[in-house]
């Protein structure tokens, strides 16, 4: 672990190995790490502990926090890539703190964590279904709405007035995942939110921009 500062805030750094990650991470990338208590991870979160390899030692690891188990003094986890969840609970004893920024290619970005990253994993993994099986499932999940009686994202709206006519933003956080425009009946929305979101777009907490 190195010792850095980003954005003036302390961190720990590592390089990622593995293919656990794959999708949000690529091998050998670095990895920006806000230290902080077990107790501060959320579901969705990355985070990152340590757990003995093959040798004895300690290695840091980074998965995707699913679930917090024990009274939340503890975290079962999984890697985006992988099937199923970590079979060893973190502890705070293991516990470093949460991933917030990767490093690729000299630049820095920042990591999907809380409910952004959670939609972030669940959508890699039907994407890796999709491609094995073909784009069909895809297409179903999305015109069959099932995911949008199932998985209720906590979404905002912001009303822009445009030369084209009114636009509907829609965040999910502070995440931009798709445009609403008004006059023409119209959804652009970024996968795989185009999953959870359908046409007529109408949210209760507005906010009237322009």
């Amino acid at each position: 672990m190195l010792n850095v500062t980003i954005h003036d805030q302390p961190m720990l750094a590592f390089r990622y190995q593995g293919m656990s990650m794959h999708g949000t991470f690529r091998e050998g990338e670095m990895l920006f790490v806000a230290p902080a208590a077990l107790e501060s991870a959320r579901p969705g979160d990355v985070v990152a502990f340590y757990r003995p390899d093959g040798r004895g030692e300690m290695t840091a690891i980074a998965h995707r926090v699913r679930a917090r188990r024990g009274k939340g003094k503890t975290l079962l986890t999984q890697g985006d890539a992988t099937a199923g969840p970590d079979a060893e609970l973190v502890d705070a004893t293991h516990f470093i703190g949460c991933v917030r920024f990767a490093q690729r290619g000299g630049r820095l970005f920042g990591v999907r964590n809380g409910a952004a990253g959670a939609v972030w994993a669940q959508a890699l993994r039907l994407g890796w279904h999709a491609r094995r099986w073909g784009r069909a499932p895809y297409r179903w999940l999305r015109s069959s709405g099932v995911l949008r009686r199932w998985v209720h994202l906590r979404l905002t709206q912001v009303r822009l007035n445009t030369n084209r006519g009114p636009l509907v933003k829609i965040l999910h956080g502070k995440r931009t995942v798709a445009y609403w425009w008004v006059n023409e009946k119209r959804l652009c929305c970024y996968k795989p939110y185009d999953l959870f979101i359908a046409p007529p777009v109408e949210l209760p907490n507005c906010e009237a921009n322009g």
